[in-house]
């Protein structure tokens, strides 16, 4: 509930309205000269408020790109992953271990879209800490463990752009 109230009031200020991507904006976001990479590699967890989950963002935004023909790289779950060397860029069918691949694997699937690149890492996610029994906590991420992911995708770009794969 608060987190819904919370989406609603940052939704109607102009400088926070990038933050929420809907299927509508997705298409907004997608040209045909566009190369799109998504990232947020540090949500994974499947909320209340469709609008805000991260994953749903993310699903809109590949399946629009995807069933308009422009090629699309993503980033899977950074957080609570303490070793950068374990990423890898792949296909999305053939990731494993990586909990927010496995849920981009299903969703992709259940709508036939196939051979997506990603960069997951085959670490299993450490248990964050909380001070409370009560509420779990959002996915910790330290800065060097995401920032791999992405060089890991621009790399994947630049040799997509040069035809070099």
């Amino acid at each position: 509930p608060e987190l819904r109230e919370c989406a609603k009031r940052l939704a109607g200020i102009p400088e926070y309205r990038q933050l929420f991507v809907t299927r509508s904006d997705a298409i907004d976001l997608i040209r045909s000269d566009t190369l799109l990479i998504v990232t947020d590699v540090n949500n994974f967890k499947i909320v209340e408020a469709p609008e805000v989950a991260q994953n749903a963002a993310k699903i809109a935004i590949i399946d629009e790109a995807y069933h308009s023909g422009i090629p699309v790289v993503s980033s899977m779950g950074a957080g609570n992953k303490l070793h950068p060397e374990y990423f890898q860029l792949d296909y999305i069918e053939k990731t494993s271990v990586d909990p927010l691949a496995k849920i981009m694997r299903r969703e992709l699937k259940k709508r036939r879209i196939r051979r997506i690149k990603v960069a997951y890492s085959t670490e299993v996610p450490h248990k964050p800490f909380s001070d409370s029994d009560e509420v779990r906590p959002s996915p910790g991420s330290i800065s060097f463990v995401p920032s791999t992911a992405g060089m890991i995708l621009a790399g994947a770009v630049v040799r997509d752009l040069l035809n070099l794969e």
